[in-house]
């Protein structure tokens, strides 16, 4: 299951490559898939009302249009089959998470939403100026936070919430964030790189209205099409106790009870020229947290000190988290390669996707 920028989501036999069904969504889609038991949640632009129906209309034909630009969506996996549709203030920001019987998902404006899978139900919304795609531990919805300080500073910072009652229970790791500064990323490689690949899809004159950019560049600092689809901020990954977030230029590990900080690793490169973050989210395997950096290596990470232990050569500058699996890391790296590296310990498996699992949770296979 995969979508393309074009318009299109897609499923295919895995074993074969054959095509069984396809479903042209809206363009652009800037968000990943997910999947469970069975169904497909995906979100897509609907200002241009792509599918002939609004979400909801079939509930409430007369019901006007809210201001919103974007549905999550869900389907039937093996026929795609449209079961439910709701709006969305903006595009889902990475991709849905799907825990239990709820769907979680960060828009591109900050809010966090949690529907009931079953039918889409709204359970609740919360304007957060969130930054990443939310975790769920427990009862606990972790997210980073833009933080607007005296003088338009803009920071960042992990907070953890409690769905029961609601409060924030968890503030953590608050730094300044060059990252999410429009100011400042305007004038990085980051952007100028992106605009390239934007002119080269027919967006040389930007995002289009509806991929509704301003909502992005209000809350990321960033709002290109490649750099919205590609984007993947500082999403915390809970750890043995712990709770680690590449944030810009610094991998920080803090205390999943209270926050103290434990450990931070500097990473290489200059944040402000490049632009973005200088590496992907963190991923576990085997015991160990593997980190992809815009420098071209993967580190292993040891995550008790926060030491490197090794680093893998990949060669190439790389943005988005990697896949490990039977001692292999793959990555995809910003030149267009897919690169496999053989660590040579088969224990460093269980990272099958993005967020760790086509649901998203960011959470290892023996962690869960």
């Amino acid at each position: 299951m995969f979508n393309t920028e074009s318009c299109t989501l897609f499923a295919l036999n895995a074993d074969t490559g054959e095509h069984i069904w396809s479903y042209w969504l809206g363009d652009p889609l800037t968000s990943t898939p997910a999947i469970s038991d069975g169904i497909v949640y995906t979100s897509y632009p609907c200002r241009q009302h792509a599918l002939g129906q609004r979400p909801n209309d079939a509930e409430a034909p007369n019901k006007s249009v809210p201001n919103a630009s974007h549905a999550l969506i869900a389907l039937e996996l093996k026929t795609g089959k449209i079961l439910w549709q709701r709006w969305l203030d903006s595009d889902v920001m990475s991709a849905p998470v799907i825990v239990g019987d709820e769907i979680y998902v960060t828009s591109f404006a900050g809010t966090v939403y949690r529907f009931r899978k079953q039918d889409g139900t709204i359970l609740s919304a919360h304007a957060a100026r969130a930054t990443s795609a939310p975790v769920v531990v427990g009862q606990n919805i972790l997210v980073t936070q833009r933080v607007t300080e005296t003088g338009n500073r803009v920071a960042e910072q992990i907070v953890g919430q409690n769905q029961l009652n609601k409060n924030e229970w968890l503030i953590a790791a608050k730094q300044f964030a060059p990252y999410l500064d429009a100011n400042v990323q305007r004038q990085a490689d980051l952007a100028s790189f992106g605009l390239s690949l934007d002119e080269a899809n027919g967006f040389a004159g930007g995002a289009p209205v509806e991929a509704n950019p301003q909502a992005a560049l209000e809350n990321i600092g960033q709002a290109g099409v490649f750099i919205m689809q590609s984007f993947q901020g500082s999403r915390i990954l809970p750890f043995q106790g712990m709770l680690l977030s590449n944030m810009g230029d610094v991998l920080t590990c803090v205390d999943s009870r209270n926050g103290q900080e434990r450990w931070r690793l500097k990473l290489e490169g200059d944040l402000a020229k490049q632009g973005g973050h200088l590496a992907a989210p963190p991923a576990a395997a085997g015991g160990q947290i593997f980190l992809a950096t815009l420098s071209g290596e993967v580190w292993q990470v040891d995550p008790q000190s926060g030491k490197i232990v090794q680093r893998y050569r990949v060669g190439a500058p790389i943005r988005a988290q990697p896949i490990i699996y039977q001692g292999r890391i793959y990555v995809g790296t910003t030149d267009g390669q897919l690169v496999c590296v053989d660590t040579g310990n088969p224990k460093f498996t269980g990272w099958y996707a993005w967020g760790a699992n086509m649901a998203h949770t960011n959470i290892p296979e023996h962690e869960q």
